[in-house]
């Protein structure tokens, strides 16, 4: 990947900062509004974020979605 852009939002303030270019192919400089396409990343995301919440006793694999998502439990069957 030739640029990144990378955004943390901490105590309701955004920062950001990019870096490197857009493509090879068409090098235009990377900023704070460039859209990439993240693809299956988001599927590694998750799960990293997951794990991590398991690890802190925060999220329990085996409980229904709806325990923690209790706004939703009405469309979920099962």
């Amino acid at each position: 990947m030739p640029g990144v852009a990378v955004g943390v939002l901490r105590d309701g303030v955004e920062h950001t900062a990019a870096f490197g270019v857009t493509s090879v192919d068409n090098p235009l400089p990377v900023d704070a509004d460039t859209l990439f396409q993240v693809g299956s990343i988001t599927k590694t995301f998750t799960a990293t974020a997951a794990m991590r919440l398991v690890d802190q006793g925060r999220l329990e694999l085996d409980r229904p979605l709806r325990a923690y998502l209790p706004i939703y439990s009405w469309r979920i069957r099962g």
